[in-house]
């Protein structure tokens, strides 16, 4: 199985900047339930039943 992840960030100075995104897998079936981390973090969610997923009140700043 392959996962292709799309996200994009907003990064600003303060603590309400997000991450989101939707995980799918190589046909574009969204992927309910897996797991999307942020690397060099703790911070971790899973998707909805639609693939997607939200990491809030994020300090600004760059994110892998």
């Amino acid at each position: 199985m392959m996962i292709i992840v799309f996200s994009g960030a907003s990064a600003f100075q303060d603590q309400n900047s997000l991450i989101r995104g939707k995980v799918t897998d190589i046909s574009g079936n969204p992927l309910a339930g897996a797991s999307v981390t942020i690397e060099n973090t703790v911070m971790g969610v899973q998707t909805d039943s639609e693939g997607n997923y939200l990491f809030g009140k994020l300090k600004g700043g760059i994110y892998t």
